[in-house]
């Protein structure tokens, strides 16, 4: 019918316009418009073949937004279809929004678990810039656990693989995650240094979260309360600019590979 041909397009759509949406920090576009696929497709015979996909990056808007619970509901509904559908590309979303949810709850090991599953199917998908984004997020969660070489190492491995792959932006999330590595183990001025590196570069390539971050690590490592109160203060107004309700994201998010 020219309902289900006109939500079977919408669901292709969604790739592409997930990255744009986040990257640009187009939150509630975002939701607007994934959510109204979401109930065109109720309508609709059948599941478009991308639905789960849909699903899926409706999960991580709920998470961006503050929404655990919907979240939590939503990535399990995109796994789920998306595995019934034989996407890759959802399944790996929906996998990537709960190991972030798992860090934002403080869950650093089960988020370490999330991330481990998801380089399974990466790795089974030949997927190299998942592969790539679990090792990342797998040192995130690793930092939360105390497990500080790993991380480093996740770090080191996941950076090489996004700078082969020409993905700066990506590449910058792991030369970020280095910089907690190392004001976790103490080094204040080394963190500091990197940190500024990432803030530099997340400024330039406009991912404003990335950048939000690394202000927050800057702060950790200032020499002062005043020091510390204003990059914390730069930090927040960059968060606040994209919408997020909590800073729940110290990496860019998981774009989909199609969304090249």
């Amino acid at each position: 019918s020219r309902l289900s041909n006109g939500v079977t397009g919408a669901t292709f759509l969604e790739g592409p316009l997930g990255r744009y949406w986040d990257w640009r920090g187009r939150l509630c576009d975002a939701t607007r418009w994934t959510q109204a696929v979401m109930d065109a497709s109720t309508q609709a015979q059948g599941h478009p073949s991308r639905l789960g996909a849909v699903v899926s990056w409706r999960a991580w808007w709920a998470l961006e937004l503050g929404d655990y619970e919907l979240a939590e509901q939503l990535a399990a509904e995109g796994e789920r279809l998306s595995r019934e559908l034989g996407d890759s590309d959802g399944e790996l979303t929906a996998i990537a929004t709960l190991a972030v949810l798992r860090r934002a709850t403080g869950s650093a090991r089960e988020a370490a678990a999330e991330s481990q599953r998801g380089l399974v199917v990466a790795e089974s998908a030949g997927d190299r810039w998942s592969i790539a984004w679990s090792v990342n997020s797998r040192g995130y969660a690793r930092v939360g656990s105390d497990d500080i070489q790993g991380a480093e190492d996740d770090a080191s491995s996941s950076g090489a693989m996004f700078d082969e792959l020409g993905d700066d932006r990506a590449a910058n999330w792991a030369r970020l995650l280095s910089g907690i590595a190392a004001l976790r183990r103490g080094e204040r001025d080394r963190a500091a240094d990197i940190s500024e590196s990432a803030r530099g570069t997340a400024t330039a390539l406009g991912d404003e979260r990335t950048a939000a971050a690394a202000l927050e690590v800057l702060a950790e490592a200032a020499p002062n309360r005043a020091a510390s109160a204003e990059l914390l203060a730069a930090a927040q107004a960059l968060r606040d600019r994209r919408g997020q309700a909590n800073p729940a994201f110290p990496d860019a998010g998981r774009p989909t590979p199609t969304a090249s």
